[in-house]
């Protein structure tokens, strides 16, 4: 069997549990930057030297063009996988967002697909708020003062951080005992468009977030006040000092 019929022999689950073979469109090894991303989040572990990794376009069955990564051992193609952290839809790496978490570092593949993904902006800003209004760690909240208003999106789970850099955002609560979780915000945000061969840049701003600097510098004055009026300035204070 040759590669285009192993591809074109494959069937998809049409997101209701029905599996489905579709047109295939066109293929071509998948190498380079995009590869090492998926690499680098272990969707293609397992991946011996001799097993080719393919992308394959594909009609899906309401006519958009989709992008699927397929290994190939020379008589099986295998499709790639990787499970939604907030849909727990199996859905391919091109279908997963990927980020960053500083200017000019590197890109990872999140763990969260687009369209959930965009639906979790909605509520995130109000959840950070409520960790402002409502602190539960003394130590967190003075971290949280101190780094100022967030407008981009966070989830330690969605977009994990590397080993090496996840103490630098934990902090122990000292009454409790307990390791709490300092929202990391990513920098940027992105998804492969299969139309165009390239990356579409999606924005990390949380739903209901101010959008610019002069906007945060204005919600943040605002919040201060409330802050203070709520818990008094020498607490405030006393929370910045630490």
């Amino acid at each position: 069997m040759s590669l285009e019929q192993a591809l074109s022999g494959i069937k998809f689950d049409d997101g209701m549990g029905k599996l489905e073979s579709l047109p295939l469109v066109g293929y071509a090894d998948l190498e380079g930057p995009r590869r090492a991303v998926y690499e680098e989040s272990g969707c293609l572990s397992n991946c011996s030297p001799d097993i080719k990794v393919i992308s394959a376009k594909y009609t899906s069955s309401d006519g958009a063009l989709v992008e699927h990564v397929v290994k190939w051992d020379g008589s099986t193609a295998t499709p790639v996988l990787c499970e939604c952290g907030i849909s727990y839809e199996e859905v391919p790496p091109t279908a997963m967002v990927e980020y960053q978490y500083d200017e000019g570092g590197p890109w990872r593949l999140a763990r969260i697909s687009l369209e959930p993904m965009m639906a979790y902006k909605a509520h995130k800003f109000k959840l950070w708020r409520e960790m402002l209004d409502k602190p539960s760690c003394e130590a967190a909240f003075a971290r949280m003062l101190k780094a100022g208003p967030l407008n981009r999106l966070y989830d330690k789970l969605g977009f994990p951080m590397p080993a090496d850099e996840e103490e630098a955002w934990k902090i122990v609560d000292e009454k409790s005992g307990k390791t709490v979780d300092i929202p990391r915000p990513v920098h940027a945000l992105r998804v492969w468009d299969p139309n165009t061969d390239s990356y579409t840049d999606v924005s990390p701003i949380m739903d209901g977030a101010p959008a610019d600097e002069e906007g945060m510098r204005t919600y943040w004055d605002t919040t201060m006040q409330e802050l203070r009026a709520k818990h008094g300035n020498d607490y405030i204070d006393a929370m910045l000092a630490r």
